[in-house]
């Protein structure tokens, strides 16, 4: 990696992108903590709160002309905050996750290119949703509502955008292999947002900028903003609301203002290792405002130091 220390501190390549190549040997790679957060505000209250944590081993298992799989190991899901008197149930929902192995396809380039076994997948979450629900129920939960429960999860996990859901968290580590990273220079890409209420994503606008990286620290800071495109998005609204009066629709809002979104957009800040082309920290912040409710999800990814390999006796 020292050569790319060396093109960072030469001025005639100030203007050249970030060289992010991922140089990985086999094994593993890193160790992170998950962090999951949500606030729910209504105006200026917080009336609910909720927080996970998370550790996952990250290992390279091959690497070929074409790419890399990566595997990730999901350990237990703690919740540290907002379980209450239902902490149990929350951490047996929380740890749907726990001993999965997700098994990701990076191109050469490290841009994350799908799962690698997304049986496999399915084999984990259809064992571990039967052994929830079958704790729920032996802790005396009624029927009905276990049942409701486990319908909700399994569309979640398991739905036709399992695969997508499943790489949330892996897509957000290596999204800075996604554009050219050049210090300094403030740069602008079109993308999408999840609609909260339902039905296709939005249209958004984002931005992207590197600061100029600390070549001592062997690090740099990355910062990336996406929001509603409110030109697009007016439009197509405006197209939805005039066909409704068409039509004689009656549930379509009499103009724009009417409209229960109020707000949607996320930030994104990282710290990049320059040693292994890979974050040391993220912070995800997503924000929906619908009408006066205010809700916050926050994700971090944080990488910890690796275990010491003791060694064997002679």
């Amino acid at each position: 990696m020292l050569p790319l220390l060396l093109l960072l501190a030469s001025p005639q390549v100030q203007d050249q992108p970030l060289a992010l190549k991922p140089d990985w040997a086999l094994g593993p790679l890193m160790r992170l903590e998950l962090v999951k957060g949500r606030e729910d505000w209504e105006e200026d209250k917080l009336v609910k709160s909720s927080k996970t944590v998370t550790p996952i081993d990250v290992e390279v298992l091959a690497k070929s002309e074409s790419g890399w799989i990566v595997r990730w190991t999901y350990g237990h899901t703690s919740v540290i905050e907002g379980g209450g008197k239902d902490k149990d149930y929350a951490e047996r929902m929380a740890s749907l996750n726990e001993g999965m192995r997700l098994d990701v396809r990076l191109a050469l380039a490290g841009v994350v290119d799908g799962l690698a076994d997304p049986e496999g997948l399915k084999r984990h979450y259809s064992r571990t949703l039967q052994e929830v629900e079958r704790g729920l129920l032996d802790k005396g939960m009624d029927k009905g509502i276990v049942a409701e429960l486990m319908r909700g999860t399994t569309e979640s996990v398991l739905g036709p955008e399992f695969e997508h859901a499943a790489l949330v968290e892996v897509e957000l580590l290596h999204r800075c292999f996604t554009v050219p990273l050049v210090p300094g220079k403030k740069s602008t890409f079109e993308g999408e947002l999840p609609n909260p209420l339902g039905g296709d994503p939005f249209p958004a606008l984002g931005t992207y900028q590197l600061d100029p990286p600390d070549t001592a620290a062997r690090q740099a800071a990355a910062h990336f903003t996406l929001a509603i495109d409110a030109d697009k998005l007016r439009t197509l609204i405006q197209a939805w609301i005039d066909e409704e009066k068409k039509n004689g629709g009656k549930g379509a809002p009499k103009s724009l203002d009417e409209l229960p979104l109020k707000r949607l957009d996320e930030t994104t800040a990282y710290v990049l290792d320059l040693q292994n082309a890979l974050p040391r920290n993220v912070e995800h912040v997503r924000t929906t405002l619908i009408r006066k409710h205010k809700r916050i999800d926050r994700t971090f990814l944080r990488a910890l130091p690796m275990p010491v390999k003791s060694e064997k006796p002679r």
